[in-house]
């Protein structure tokens, strides 16, 4: 039996710690560059057409690499898909300085994309096996807590590096920091794939999960919507006569942080329900009031309410889906929710985009409520069917 001591320690550990610090530099470095790349573009020469453009190419890329690395998780060396994934990711940011010519650009967006989409996927991987089964919870969120960070000083540190010092400074710097990353996990035990520990792994089985398709049809849906908030919320603030509306995301950021060790607990002692339920309704309701909103106040309680619900969903669900999943197929979970975030952003950008088009931000992020509801409907009746074993 696990004294009180050891179950608090539970996850902590060497391993568990570099992996977490490693994966937050890897995230910063991405952040720095994608949020600072319309600057650099423009500054280029490049329209304004190919910045949607490259980002979809990064996006695009990162989502189909996902299931091919999440079966060379299951067969290879992870010591060697960390180096081969970092140093592809930093060879890229690299490659930016070299020339601004579109087909350069393009060419250099595929290598990053191909990078991000193996690291995303490894680190997650790497970490949930280093967490015990019934701290998923609080293991899962205290790493998302250092991936958050980096979403939140990431683009602040780009920008700004990039507006003071120019984009060389910007790429390079970016570089040293996926290295700084590389180097820290080099310090790792990582465990080894099936193949090496006597597990027969075929490909289907490695790139497709089956547990893990109702939560990452849910995170889908939850991730359309947040893909409106991501386009769309600066442009909603300018409507109505906001000038800098990164303070939303500073709140949203701080509220998910704060929010994340509570709903950790909670899933590993009274199950995902416990949090996911809630959440949503909080999400719902966020939706409602920034749809309704007519200045700041709104605005921040908008901001505050919606950093709870992001904080309590994205954590448990990953949790979960980690959880439904053989230790031999973790890559592949986690591909599949990965790829339910990033496809659920990018279908949510085009189609609220549309939305909005016809009927103004407003009215769409009232329908955007509607894919919440949608969550919530077909979660419960999930539960109901499996009589909440799912």
């Amino acid at each position: 039996m696990k004294t009180k001591q050891e179950g608090q320690r539970g996850y902590w550990s060497k391993d568990y710690l570099l992996t977490c610090l490693g994966a937050m530099l890897f995230y910063l470095g991405f952040q720095m560059i994608l949020l600072a790349m319309p600057i650099h573009l423009t500054q280029s020469g490049i329209g304004n057409i190919y910045v949607g453009v490259i980002t979809g190419v990064i996006t695009i890329i990162a989502v189909l690499i996902r299931p091919f690395a999440g079966y060379a998780l299951a067969v290879m060396s992870r010591r060697l898909i960390v180096i081969f994934g970092s140093a592809l990711f930093a060879l890229a940011a690299f490659g930016y300085t070299v020339s601004v010519n579109l087909n350069w650009i393009m060419l250099v967006s595929v290598l990053l994309g191909i990078g991000w989409g193996i690291m995303t996927v490894t680190f997650g991987t790497i970490v949930a096996d280093l967490i015990p089964a019934e701290l998923q919870g609080r293991g899962i969120g205290t790493y998302i807590v250092f991936t958050l960070i980096s979403l939140s000083l990431g683009p602040v540190t780009g920008q700004w590096l990039i507006l003071e010092y120019g984009s060389y400074t910007l790429f390079i710097t970016a570089m040293i920091v996926v290295l700084s990353s590389l180097i820290l996990t080099q310090w790792i035990t990582y465990k080894r794939g099936s193949r090496s520990t006597g597990q027969k792994t075929t490909i289907g089985s490695a790139l497709f999960e089956r547990s893990s398709l109702f939560p990452a049809l849910l995170m889908l849906l939850f991730s359309i919507s947040y893909g409106g908030i991501l386009s769309f919320i600066s442009l909603f603030g300018q409507e109505l006569n906001i000038s800098n509306i990164g303070w939303f995301f500073l709140l949203n950021n701080i509220a998910a942080i704060l929010v994340r060790p509570i709903t950790g607990k909670l899933f590993d002692t009274k199950g995902h329900s416990s949090i996911l339920i809630p959440a949503i309704v909080i999400g719902i309701a966020s939706i409602l009031v920034l749809s309704f909103s007519t200045g700041v106040a709104g605005m921040i309680i908008a901001a505050v309410l919606y950093g709870i619900s992001f904080g309590a969903i994205q954590p448990t669900v990953m949790a979960w889906t980690l959880q439904r999943a053989a230790p031999e197929k973790r890559g592949a979970a986690n591909s599949m929710f990965l790829m339910g975030v990033d496809v659920g952003i990018t279908i949510g950008a085009f189609l609220l985009g549309l939305v909005a088009n016809a009927t103004g931000f407003a009215v769409m992020y009232r329908w955007s409520a509607i894919l919440l509801v949608a969550f919530l409907v077909i979660y419960v009746i999930g539960l109901r069917k499996t009589k909440s074993t799912i």
